[in-house]
């Protein structure tokens, strides 16, 4: 019952990930491109107290439909932004529990 326990709590990273997701214009309900999105993923790696002992970075673009692409060797957990400008940006964290997964952003502009 012991060794059953423990290889159940084993965490393991999600080999060859995808992230992918489309950029939207809140009020106008239409795709944004070329917004920077930056991702950053967490890996379990060899960690034998089971903890993010590995991280990655990339960053990207949206293409002209406002959709982006970040693939991961491996990965258990996302941090990921959308950045509006210099300023601002929209942050979102996932865990990762699937090969593809799609995180998608609505951007809405503060009105002051």
């Amino acid at each position: 019952m012991i060794f059953l326990s423990l290889l159940l709590s084993c965490k393991k990273d999600v080999p060859d990930i995808y992230i992918t997701g489309t950029v939207i214009d809140g009020k106008s309900k239409k795709p944004i491109t070329n917004i920077e999105i930056k991702a950053i993923c967490w890996k379990y790696g060899t960690s034998p107290d089971e903890s993010y002992s590995i991280m990655e970075t990339k960053i990207t673009r949206t293409n002209n439909k406002g959709k982006y692409y970040i693939h991961f060797d491996k990965g258990s957990y996302i941090e990921i932004a959308a950045q509006l400008d210099k300023l601002n940006y929209l942050h979102k964290s996932v865990e990762i529990n699937r090969r593809v997964n799609v995180i998608d952003f609505l951007l809405i502009e503060n009105e002051n």
